[in-house]
């Protein structure tokens, strides 16, 4: 049970790291071409997604060990 726990966390901390790194180059992208592509900002939104999700169910688990 332990084991997942570390998996399940480890997995949160490399979205959440990978997250920031996309909104910043994103960001940095905005101001020199404008606008994003589509494909830019479905990207995006699933990283969010998938981190909120993942946390979630991080903290779920926390509250049940």
């Amino acid at each position: 049970m332990l084991y997942y726990y570390f998996i399940l966390s480890l997995l949160s901390i490399t979205f959440l790291l990978y997250l920031i790194y996309s909104l910043s180059y994103r960001f940095i992208n905005n101001r020199k071409n404008g606008k994003l592509t589509k494909y830019q900002t479905y990207k995006s939104r699933s990283i969010v997604l998938v981190s909120i999700s993942i946390i979630a169910i991080n903290c779920n688990h926390t509250y049940l060990l």
